[in-house]
């Protein structure tokens, strides 16, 4: 709730400013001249900017190799029909899997800072997502120029909490051209996405390789800032005896240590309110139940926090269970605690960097990736929609001549796959609801 506060009073801020700019006479001309050359405008949470300033730029660069560009972006027509075949049925299997099974792993998640994504990785998330969009527009302007259809402009934008990236085609251009090159066109986005993917998972896989010059791995787990003895940079070799060569054997070497008959997980009372769902229990042989009218992926816990009070709370088992801190008592909570593979080979360089850098390329593939496989879904309003259209008219012109015809079947194939994505939606919103 603070989260969704927070960013309606960003709004609502940017609004009254726009608002009084545009009507104050010492400055509204100045004003609304900056907003119009600059290709800026605003509206209810949205922010768009447009410019014609990279038309050239396209052109040049398809002049460069332009026989190399054929063959990227046809093989970029492969990519977009798997990535079209592969959400269909990625989506189908979750949903058959949200009605058979009573958690089931969520495939699509909503992406929304201050509830699934802390505050402090946002800059990650926003990073990412902005390049992950101009990549994926970078891909259509390219090819566009590459089977001569014009660009008119480029632009970027900001709604509500999602930065994003659009390309200005010319429509007369674009359904004069072969179905196939449209496909060229419509496919390079997801295609650029899943580029990127590729480029991310390498980078990832080759991570202590690039930075061996600089770092070291494999000679232990490094602690990132944490309250307490222990210092940041110290290197940890072992915990009672469990050999620690990096961060996995540091969460296996606590799991085994922690021998008690029960152990909690770290947690705060902020979380346990919000998540509670419990209206009083009762006891039954010695147990206390207080998810009576709960579903049954929610659990009742015991707490005590640091001020000894405590309490029950009728919580979802996953998430609460999730955390990678145990404890036995309040205070093993009582600050955070990180872990790193990487050792700084001097202390001139900061210990933080390849985490740093470990965790922008996690959310790189991550949106990237998502980006790629949503944009291929046969629904309104995406690539999908525009893809499958050249598809049909590209492979069943032979089969069915009546274009009438053809159009028919692509609007019913687009209904259902406008349905089957808004119900993933639906159902992804109402877990992130119940977790």
């Amino acid at each position: 709730m603070s989260s969704i506060i927070l960013i309606l009073g960003f709004w609502t801020f940017v609004f009254i400013c726009n608002a009084l700019l545009k009507n104050y006479r010492k400055y509204s001309i100045r004003y609304r001249d900056f907003l119009e050359n600059n290709g800026v405008t605003l509206s209810i949470c949205q922010v768009r900017w447009y410019t014609t300033r990279f038309n050239r730029s396209f052109v040049k660069f398809v002049q460069v190799q332009p026989y190399m560009l054929h063959l990227w972006f046809s093989f970029g027509v492969f990519v977009g029909a798997l990535l079209m075949i592969s959400s269909i049925v990625i989506l189908c299997l979750t949903l058959y899997k949200a009605f058979t099974q009573n958690a089931p792993d969520q495939v699509l998640t909503p992406v929304m800072p201050g509830v699934n994504v802390p505050w402090s990785q946002v800059l990650y998330y926003l990073t990412t997502l902005t390049i992950s969009g101009i990549f994926h527009e970078f891909g259509h302007a390219i090819s566009a120029v590459r089977e001569q259809v014009r660009v008119n402009g480029f632009g970027m934008f900001l709604m509500l909490i999602y930065p994003g990236a659009f390309v200005d085609l010319y429509t007369e251009h674009l359904t004069v051209i072969s179905p196939l090159r449209q496909l060229r066109i419509f496919c390079a986005g997801v295609w650029h996405n899943a580029v990127l993917v590729l480029v991310g998972l390498l980078l990832l896989w080759s991570l202590p390789l690039l930075l061996v010059p600089f770092y070291v791995t494999g000679q232990g787990a490094v602690e990132s800032p944490l309250y307490g003895s222990i210092e940041p940079g110290d290197t940890i070799l072992s915990l009672y005896g469990c050999q620690v060569y990096n961060k996995q054997d540091w969460y296996h070497c606590i799991s085994k240590t922690l021998s008690a008959p029960q152990h909690g997980y770290c947690s705060d009372l902020l979380t346990i309110t919000r998540k509670n769902s419990s209206q009083g229990g009762f006891y039954s042989r010695g147990v206390y139940h207080c998810c009576k009218n709960s579903t049954s992926s929610r659990f009742c816990f015991k707490y005590v926090s640091l001020s000894h009070s405590k309490g029950f709370a009728c919580l979802p088992a996953r998430s609460t269970m999730q955390s990678r801190k145990f404890c036995n008592l309040p205070t093993d909570c009582d600050g955070p605690v990180g872990v790193i593979d990487y050792q700084r080979r001097s202390v001139l360089l900061p210990m933080e960097f390849p985490n740093v850098l470990e965790t922008f390329l996690i959310y790189l593939v991550s949106l990237s990736g998502a980006l790629a496989l949503l944009n291929m879904v046969p629904c309104y309003a995406l690539d999908g929609q525009w893809a499958l259209f050249a598809f049909v008219d590209h492979t069943l012109t032979s089969y069915i001549s009546q274009e009438d015809q053809r159009n028919m079947l692509c609007n019913v194939i687009l209904t259902l796959g406008t349905l089957l994505l808004a119900s993933n939606i639906m159902l992804a919103l109402w877990t992130l609801g119940s977790v």
